[in-house]
């Protein structure tokens, strides 16, 4: 007896960016549905309403405190301390962050 394998995997199309863009800026500016939009541009209404959710959501996580240029001279002090056989504590590293700041 023989057995098929079968591929469960579900192949996905790739809508052009454009084209969304247009109906996302036709929906926004609320001349259409999206429905209507969905039909026009012959993209799938799920499709659209993702992409109007993934436009709409926050950054997760905290916001940043230490600039991006502080946090590398930072890690740059860690590593030249770690190089140097010196290593750092926990308190001595976020005395550090409050000075560059």
């Amino acid at each position: 007896m023989e057995f098929e394998s079968t591929n469960t995997k579900k192949q996905y199309k790739r809508y052009n960016s454009d084209v969304i863009k247009l109906a996302l800026n036709e929906i926004k500016s609320e001349k259409i549905s999206v429905y209507a939009a969905a039909k026009k541009y012959h993209v799938p209404k799920s499709t659209l309403q993702i992409s109007i959710l993934n436009n709409k959501k926050k950054k997760s996580g905290s916001p940043q405190i230490i600039s991006i240029e502080n946090e590398q001279k930072i890690a740059d002090w860690i590593k030249e301390c770690a190089r140097k056989g010196d290593p750092r504590t926990k308190e001595e590293l976020f005395q550090a962050a409050i000075q560059f700041d």
